[in-house]
C-alpha cells in the first residue's frame, strides 16, 4: 500500500524524493523514496517513545519544499496563471491542421504546420485531474521552458528510471516537440542520450529523432545508494533499468534491484580491492544499488507508435526504414544501438516531394539511444564476471539470449529487426493463426533455464537452430494473407539459420584450439571459461540448450569429434554473410515493398483480445514459479 500511494504521487508529481510516515498500530517507521530505492527507519513504538517521533516531525517541518524532495526545474501551472489559458489555446483543434494519411498533396502549407494527431496528443494530456508544469532545461548557456500537462507515457514502479513522455510545447519556438523526462544512469563513461543523438544529427544519420536540447536536472541525483550499509563495487560502465520491483539487501532497505527489462549492468570487472573494512567489495548480487541522474531530452518529431502502421507493406516500410537508421549510425557515426525494439520504432508523418509531386508519407523512425555505444567500444574490451543482458526481451536475439557477456553485434540487431516484423505481423495483421496469443506467448515471452540464469526460450531457439520455418505449437507453417511477407519471412529466416551454423562450427573450433584450464584454476577462472558462450553450447546441446548428463564433458577433456556441429555448406556460408552487414537486409525490404501481391491484411484492432490470458506454462516448472513468469511477462511489456 505504501509503495503504491508513493507511486501514485510520483506520477503525478514531479519529485527527486518522498518522505512518508508509516504507522502500524503503535509502531512507526519513516521511508525515503528516491529512484534508487527505499530508505527505511527501524520500528519504533511512539506510545513509549513519543519524543522520536516529535521530534521527527519537528525537524521535517523545518525543511524547505527542494528538501523534502520537490523538484524546483518544474513550476505547477494554476487555473489563474496565464500559461494555463494559453495552454488551452494551443490544444484548440486548428483548421488548418493536417491530416496524416498517405496521400498526395495539392500545395505545400504554410509553415509553421501541424499534423492533427499531434494536437489532439497534446490536447488529451490535458486532463482536468493531472496538474500542469512547466518544465526547464538547461543546456549550455540557453535556458529552454516547455508546458506539459499528463505525460503519455509513464514507468511503473519507485525504483528505476522512472521515465515519462510528454506532448509537449516549446515556449520559446511555439511549436509541440517531444519531452523525455527521466532518471538516467549516473556512471562513469555513460553518455546522455542528447549527447549521442546530436553526434547521430552531425553525421547525417537518417531516420532518427532531432535533437532540440537536453541536460541533467540541477545536479539531481538519487542518494539512497551513497547511504546503504554495503560497499558499493567500484563504479564501472553501466546501463540503467525500469525495473518496477524493489529487492530488499537488508531489512533497512529496499533496494533497485537488478533485474530490469531494457537498462543493466554492462561490464563489471572482478575487483579483489579490500574495503574500508578489510573485506572484499561485494559483488553485483550483493550490492545491487543503482545511481542515477535526473535528465531530460526533447526532440523535434512527435511520433506515433509503431502498432499505429496501416498495412503490412507500410509495416515493412517502416522496418526498413530503421535498418537504414542503424546502419548509418554504424557507418557513419560508429555507434550501435543495442536495444531494437517495438517501442523504440516510431511513426513519422512528413510531407516530402517526389519527382515533383508533394505528398505526405509516413516513414520509421529510430529512437531511444540510450542504451547505445561506440562500436569500438563493443571491441575486444574485457568481459565482465557477471554481466546482464541488454535490450527488450522479446526482440533479442537468441545469442545475446544465451550469453549474457556477448558483445552485440550488427547480426543480433538484424536479428531484433526481424522479431519485431514477425511480432507486428502476427499480431496485427491477418494470418491463418488461430491462437495469436499462445504463437506470442510461448516464441517472445517464453525463457529457459540453464546454470542459474534465464536464458532464451525453447521456441525461439527451435525457429534459429530447427529445421522448420515459422509456425504455430501444432506445427503448422505460419502464412499471411499477403504472400510478399511469407516470402520475405522465409528468405531473411534461412540467413538466421545459416548465421547460427556457421557461429556454431566456428565457435566450437575455436574452443577446441585453446588449451584446457589447468586442474588448479580458481573457480573465477573456470567460470570466465565456461562453454566459450552460446554458440558452442547449442552445438553439441538439446535444442533447450541445456546438456544432458550422458553427453556432458569434463572441463579438462574435449569434445568428442561425433558431438562436433555440422560444417556448414558453401551456401549456408554465403547466406550467412547476408546478416553480417545491413545491404541484403534492406534489399529484401525493399523488394518486398514494391511487390504486387500485397492485399488488405490490417486487421481492426489487435489479433490478441484485451483478456487474453496466458494458456501454457512457460519456462520450465521446476525453475520458473508463476510469480517469475508474471515478473517477466511484465518486463516485456515495459517501454521507454
Amino acid at each position: 500500500m505504501a509503495r503504491e500511494r508513493s507511486e501514485n504521487r510520483d506520477r503525478y508529481q514531479h519529485r527527486t524524493a518522498l518522505f512518508m510516515l508509516l504507522v502500524m498500530g503503535r509502531r512507526f517507521r519513516f521511508l525515503r523514496w528516491d529512484r534508487s530505492g527505499t530508505i527505511v527507519t527501524e520500528s519504533v513504538d511512539y506510545y513509549e517513545n513519543p519524543q522520536m517521533l516529535c521530534e521527527m516531525l519537528w525537524c521535517m517541518s523545518k525543511l524547505s519544499k527542494e528538501e523534502l524532495g520537490c523538484d524546483p526545474s518544474a513550476t505547477r501551472i494554476n487555473a489563474d496563471d496565464p500559461l494555463y489559458a494559453s495552454m488551452d489555446d494551443v490544444a484548440s483543434p486548428v483548421d488548418s491542421d493536417m491530416d496524416h494519411s498517405n496521400r498526395v498533396l495539392d500545395e505545400m502549407p504554410k509553415e509553421p504546420y501541424v499534423f492533427r494527431y499531434v494536437r489532439d496528443m497534446f490536447r488529451q494530456s490535458l486532463a482536468p485531474e493531472w496538474p500542469r508544469y512547466q518544465l526547464e532545461i538547461v543546456d549550455g548557456s540557453q535556458k529552454f521552458r516547455f508546458l506539459v500537462g499528463k505525460p503519455l507515457f509513464f514507468a511503473t514502479g519507485m525504483a528505476g528510471r522512472g521515465t515519462r513522455g510528454y506532448v509537449a510545447y516549446d515556449l520559446l519556438r511555439k511549436r509541440f516537440v517531444w519531452l523525455k523526462d527521466a532518471w538516467r544512469a549516473h556512471y562513469e563513461l555513460v553518455d546522455q542520450e542528447g549527447t549521442i543523438l546530436r553526434k547521430l544529427n552531425m553525421d547525417g544519420v537518417r531516420n532518427v529523432p532531432t535533437l532540440v536540447c537536453h541536460g541533467d536536472i540541477l545536479g539531481q541525483t538519487t542518494q539512497t545508494a551513497a547511504i546503504s550499509p554495503l560497499d558499493p563495487p567500484p563504479p564501472r560502465i553501466f546501463d540503467s533499468s525500469p525495473s518496477s520491483r524493489a529487492q530488499v539487501a537488508e531489512p533497512s532497505f529496499f533496494l533497485s534491484g537488478p533485474r530490469g527489462r531494457k537498462r543493466s549492468w554492462h561490464e563489471m570487472d572482478e575487483d579483489n580491492t579490500p574495503s574500508l573494512n578489510g573485506k572484499k567489495h561485494p559483488t553485483w548480487e550483493d550490492c545491487p544499488l543503482r545511481r542515477h541522474m535526473h535528465y531530460r531530452i526533447v526532440v523535434e518529431e512527435v511520433a506515433l507508435p509503431l502498432k499505429e502502421f496501416t498495412s503490412g507493406r507500410q509495416l515493412v516500410s517502416l522496418i526498413v526504414d530503421c535498418v537504414v537508421a542503424h546502419m548509418d549510425a554504424t557507418e557513419r557515426s560508429k555507434v550501435i544501438h543495442r536495444d531494437v525494439s517495438g517501442c523504440n520504432i516510431l511513426i513519422l508523418p512528413h510531407i516530402t516531394a517526389r519527382e515533383n509531386v508533394l505528398m505526405v508519407i509516413s516513414r520509421g523512425l529510430l529512437a531511444d539511444w540510450e542504451l547505445s555505444k561506440p562500436v569500438s567500444d563493443q571491441q575486444g574490451g574485457p568481459r565482465g564476471r557477471r554481466l546482464e543482458r541488454v535490450g527488450t526481451w522479446k526482440f533479442m536475439s537468441v545469442a545475446v539470449l544465451c550469453d549474457m557477456g556477448k558483445v552485440v553485434e550488427t547480426s543480433d540487431e538484424l536479428e531484433s529487426f526481424f522479431y519485431v516484423l514477425l511480432y507486428y505481423s502476427i499480431r496485427y495483421l491477418r494470418s491463418n493463426c488461430a491462437d495469436v496469443g499462445a504463437f506470442i506467448e510461448h516464441l517472445f515471452d517464453d525463457y529457459s533455464h540453464y546454470d542459474g540464469e534465464y536464458m532464451c526460450g525453447v521456441r525461439k531457439k527451435q525457429l534459429m537452430k530447427g529445421l522448420d520455418g515459422i509456425t504455430t505449437g501444432s506445427g503448422k507453417a505460419i502464412k499471411f494473407r499477403s504472400k510478399p511477407l511469407d516470402k520475405v519471412f522465409k528468405l531473411v529466416l534461412g540467413w538466421f539459420k545459416a548465421h547460427y551454423v556457421v557461429q556454431g562450427r566456428k565457435t566450437w573450433e575455436e574452443a577446441r584450439s585453446q588449451p584446457s584450464p589447468p586442474s588448479s584454476a580458481s573457480p573465477d577462472a573456470l567460470e570466465a571459461d565456461e562453454d566459450a558462450g552460446f554458440y558452442g553450447r547449442i552445438a553439441y546441446g538439446d535444442v533447450d540448450g541445456t546438456i544432458p548428463q550422458d553427453k556432458a564433458v569434463p572441463r579438462d577433456q574435449t569434445l568428442p569429434e561425433e558431438e562436433a556441429p555440422r560444417v556448414p555448406t558453401q551456401q549456408e556460408k554465403v547466406d550467412a554473410e547476408n546478416v553480417a552487414s545491413h545491404n541484403a537486409m534492406i534489399k529484401a525490404l525493399d523488394v518486398a515493398k514494391i511487390d504486387v501481391g500485397w492485399k488488405a491484411d490490417r486487421v481492426n484492432g489487435d489479433n490478441v483480445p484485451d483478456n487474453y490470458k496466458p494458456k501454457h506454462e512457460v519456462g520450465h516448472a521446476d525453475t520458473a514459479s508463476e510469480t517469475t513468469f508474471k515478473w517477466r511477462k511484465l518486463e516485456s511489456e515495459l517501454a521507454i
